[in-house]
């Protein structure tokens, strides 16, 4: 059986981005968290903290589970039409937010990102005996051009 070279120089290509991302975070690759050692979305956190200096970002890795918990309503957190993960990426928007593929919402300002998250629906938090909307969810800065980027646990924004 023949390999082929592609497959093989996109795999090295993809792991550049992740260890490029884990240098820029001064960290290593197996430190990185977990939703960050994907090769599309460490491509994605680079870009954009390359874009957007000193504004902060929340990166958001969804759970299906969370919005599916009612059998008679899939998609819609306890069941309710409208408790959704639309609802949820356009309350960020409204908030100030600007989507980069569902995952990572880049804000003008610190203060931008708590505003938005003091007023997030209840619906949104944290739920004895029903799964979280989220997986993982951290706030990531690039404080100046060529500067590290500061990664933080955010996971209380949609627990308290």
């Amino acid at each position: 059986m023949q390999r082929n070279p592609f497959n093989f120089l996109r795999n090295q290509v993809q792991q550049y981005k992740v260890r490029k991302l884990a240098r820029e975070c001064n960290l290593t690759p197996l430190t990185l968290p977990q939703a960050f050692q994907d090769p599309i979305l460490a491509s994605r956190i680079l870009k954009i903290t390359k874009n957007y200096i000193d504004m902060p970002a929340l990166v958001i890795q969804w759970n299906d589970a969370g919005f599916n918990d009612d059998a008679t309503s899939p998609g819609n957190r306890n069941g309710v039409v409208g408790q959704d993960r639309n609802a949820i990426i356009n309350h960020l928007i409204a908030g100030g937010a600007t989507n980069h593929h569902d995952t990572i919402f880049v804000f003008k300002n610190g203060q931008s990102v708590g505003d938005c998250e003091d007023t997030l629906p209840n619906w949104v938090r944290h739920q004895a005996g029903i799964p979280d909307v989220v997986i993982s969810c951290y706030r990531i800065n690039r404080l100046t051009a060529g500067g590290l980027i500061d990664v933080e646990i955010y996971n209380n924004v949609f627990k308290r």
